[in-house]
């Protein structure tokens, strides 16, 4: 979308009053080819306060769709002070970390075990935290905001450990999908499967972190009512997580052309829930309301359906950035084209295009290398078909549809709150 005429005058004359004008310009600069983004990054520039940056904006014209993805992105500052843990780098997440790693290979040593706990600390340092910590994070933003605060700080410590556990259970998974994939890029780093000396012993590792996060969990809450809870949850999502990864894996079969009969809105939408949904989203947000001491079935299915819808739109995003994110940020060469994803891209391509770009799309979807002459021809498909702007105008609905369920009453006041804080710390990433 391009930038409006008046919007522009409006925002010249925030440029002065504000004092950075190179900022701004910065901002706009980068963010130029789209306008959630831009005006997200003009308004952070500019302020730092919510109320603030937001009445200017509607001031300057901007609609209340289009400030959707800023109600996101700027938090309250009553949020803030509510919050003893707020960024994931912060000393209790840390200690925790340490904890887990020395409960999960201390005392072996002077037997031959002490090998084993020597690889799998290796294991750990290597694949569990160095990632955006989006999952623990919000197992521990959710606890703070639902707790009492005269008891905030009894369970903050169990908070991070089950935070942790989801971390576990990502590294689990990424390894394997990268194994399956034949990925060879993670988080900026060569795949764990790749490092000399791994190779497929990587698949053992792989289930030496599941096991731990059942471990942990028993170590720290097996004295506890919450339990059973977490741990019914824990297997409910990686249940969920195989389930999804075969359907996405049955959609492009090695060795076998795509039957692009099956990119339907539907089969995407139950890879997405299953795949990636569960345990983002609905894993996190419920395991830091058991931690808080809500058990409440009611609560737990309304939180798990928003819950869901967020993890669609973050796969979307998902998608979207494998094809047209920069992969520095994203750490990792975007693989969806060759691989013949059942992407939302490739879905959405496949309802819009004519004969001549289907039969184009059929002889190199699935095919070649990244940056070759494959996947350019099916980018320039989805170039022509429009699909970055059907993904802003995608981007900007789904932002409204969650904040009008976030509107109605909820069992307890500061569940919207929770899932602002969910959303802010996905919905500006650029990997």
């Amino acid at each position: 979308m391009l930038l409006r005429p008046f919007l522009l005058q409006s925002w010249k004359r925030k440029i002065t009053e504000t004092g950075v004008q190179e900022k701004l310009r910065t901002a706009w600069g980068h963010e130029r080819g789209n306008w959630v983004r831009g005006l997200r990054a003009a308004a952070t520039t500019a302020h730092s306060c919510r109320s603030s940056s937001l009445v200017s904006l509607k001031k300057a014209g901007v609609t209340d769709t289009e400030l959707q993805p800023l109600r996101f992105e700027m938090p309250g500052q009553m949020t803030q002070n509510r919050l003893l843990v707020r960024h994931p780098t912060d000393e209790p997440v840390e200690k925790a970390y340490q904890k887990i790693v020395s409960d999960l290979t201390s005392g072996r040593q002077g037997s031959p075990m002490a090998a084993v706990a020597k690889t799998f600390r290796q294991v750990l340092d290597y694949n569990v935290p160095h990632g955006k910590r989006n999952r623990l994070m919000a197992v521990v933003h959710t606890y703070q905001l639902l707790s009492d605060k005269e008891t905030l700080q009894d369970n903050l410590e169990l908070a991070c450990l089950v935070g942790w556990c989801i971390e576990l259970l990502q590294a689990y998974f990424l390894i394997a999908d990268d194994i399956m994939d034949k990925s060879t890029m993670r988080r900026g780093r060569p795949s764990w499967y790749t490092v000399e000396g791994v190779g497929l012993r990587a698949i053992n590792d792989s289930f030496f972190l599941q096991g731990a996060v059942f471990k942990v969990l028993r170590q720290n809450v097996g004295n506890l009512v919450v339990h059973q809870d977490l741990v019914e949850l824990f297997l409910d999502a990686n249940f969920a997580t195989v389930e999804g990864q075969c359907l996405d894996m049955l959609s492009n079969p090695e060795g076998v052309v795509p039957d692009l009969s099956q990119f339907t809105d539907e089969r995407y939408s139950t890879i997405v829930q299953h795949k990636t949904a569960y345990y983002s989203f609905v894993l996190p947000i419920r395991a830091g309301m058991y931690v808080a001491g809500i058990s409440d079935p009611d609560q737990h299915a309304e939180v798990e359906k928003v819950a869901l819808k967020i993890g669609h739109a973050f796969q979307v995003q998902d998608d979207f950035l494998d094809c047209y994110g920069d992969p520095v940020h994203l750490g990792k060469i975007g693989t969806d084209i060759v691989d013949g994803k059942c992407s939302w891209l490739a879905v959405k391509a496949l309802q819009l295009m004519d004969n001549n770009q289907c039969e184009t799309f059929k002889a190199h979807f699935g095919r070649g290398k990244p940056g070759e002459v494959d996947e350019l021809a099916v980018k320039a498909i989805y170039n022509k078909l429009g699909l970055v702007e059907l993904y802003n105008t995608y981007e900007t609905r789904t932002f409204q549809e969650i904040e009008d369920l976030l509107e109605r009453p909820w069992g307890h006041s500061s569940l919207p709150t929770v899932f602002r804080e969910v959303m802010r710390a996905i919905l500006k990433r650029t990997k």
